[in-house]
């Protein structure tokens, strides 16, 4: 281990510019910066910034713990541990921080993330076009992974995202599937390519989900747009200064506390069924919890399940008779011929999914097949 002559003062940062090479970070308590690796490997100061010298060679480098690193232009993996703050912009390779005192600030990382017990992270959006063409022609893992952070804000993750253990968190878009457990103020997460796992968050604000969503443990819901494939929502409210008004393309179960105020107008393919408990209402239905404070709008396309409370059923036609109840059928003894009418509702809900025709519209189509019958 070499070490240099240069004192380290408070304030002072780490520079790492055009390095080709395996590059790790250590901070400690010695007052002074060491590295072993590279014959040619050297530290330059300029006033309170070091900066690295050599060009390429694997490189570790043991740092005061105070200190600011910024790294730019870097081929190779890079692991940072126990420093102040740490920026990388244009990366190819993996890059994993732990215990960052300030914040971690990445941008145009081609590789792996991992990110563990830092106050805070904000990955940018992706600004070199030739990386976006490398994604395309060359797939690379670009998962993102960050555990014990407090704040979290990430423009996109290109493959897959997984968060343990935030205070807040932020995400704009993730390509694969979103895994999140453990958010003790919000969470908001504008969309989703694949599936979205999300438990024990306090409040929840999602966007589209292109394949399944489930959604357990969660305090409060301001916001579901659409779900590609089936939805589990297991909420404890739902904010009653919102409309919630959520697409549904499989089926959707909904899993709410005795004490809790809805108003929900649905629209379903299927069948409704409450406790196992099959409804006899068909296509559309009014469900009121408590004093319906709530207003919640689905659109379902195929069924959907009511656990908890005792919800009233009315139908959402001119008639608004109320809702008889069966024991939920057998599947093997559900009939499977369909109708002319079935047919054209099956039709109206597809057009509804799709954004063709506007929820309103179709209660109104709906119930014109309702009175033909």
């Amino acid at each position: 281990m070499q070490n240099t002559s240069f004192t380290v003062e408070a304030g002072s940062h780490l520079r790492v510019h055009s390095y080709n090479g395996s590059l790790a970070i250590h901070g400690w308590e010695e007052a002074y910066i060491a590295f072993e690796g590279s014959p040619s490997t050297a530290i330059e100061k300029d006033g309170n910034i070091f900066s690295l010298q050599s060009q390429q060679g694997d490189v570790v480098l043991y740092v005061p713990s105070h200190l600011a690193v910024s790294i730019s232009e870097h081929t190779g993996d890079i692991n940072v541990q126990n420093v102040r703050s740490l920026a990388v912009a244009v990366a190819k390779g993996h890059v994993a921080a732990e215990s960052i005192s300030e914040n971690v600030q990445l941008r145009d990382v081609l590789g792996q993330v991992n990110v563990s017990r830092a106050n805070a992270l904000t990955i940018e959006r992706d600004t070199q076009r030739k990386f976006w063409w490398h994604s395309i022609t060359q797939p690379v893992f670009r998962s993102i992974y960050v555990d014990n952070t407090a704040v979290i804000v990430i423009a996109e993750a290109r493959s897959d995202l997984r968060i343990n253990n935030a205070q807040h968190a932020e995400i704009h878009a993730v390509g694969g599937d979103a895994e999140v457990h453990g958010i003790g103020g919000s969470l908001r997460i504008d969309a989703v390519g694949g599936n979205a796992t999300l438990t024990n968050i306090a409040q929840l604000n999602l966007g589209s989900v292109g394949g399944n969503a489930h959604l357990e443990a969660i305090g409060s819901v301001s916001r579901i747009d659409n779900v590609g494939g089936n939805l589990f929502l297991q909420t404890q409210q739902v904010a009653a200064n919102r409309n919630l008004n959520t697409s549904i393309g499989g089926n959707a179960t909904l899993v709410v506390p005795d004490e809790i105020d809805l108003n929900i107008r649905a629209i379903f393919g299927g069948a409704l069924y409450h406790a196992n408990e099959h409804i006899n209402l068909k296509a559309m239905a009014h469900i009121a919890y408590g004093n319906g404070l709530a207003p919640v709008h689905l659109t379902i396309g195929g069924d959907l399940y009511l656990q908890g409370g005792a919800p009233q059923f009315r139908s959402m036609f001119g008639s608004g008779r109320a809702a008889s109840r069966a024991p939920r059928p057998n599947a093997r003894q559900m009939p499977v011929q369909l109708t002319e009418v079935d047919h054209a509702r099956s039709t109206i809900l597809h057009l509804v999914a799709n954004g063709q025709l506007s929820p309103d519209e179709a209660e109104r189509q709906l119930e014109a097949l309702e009175y033909a019958r």
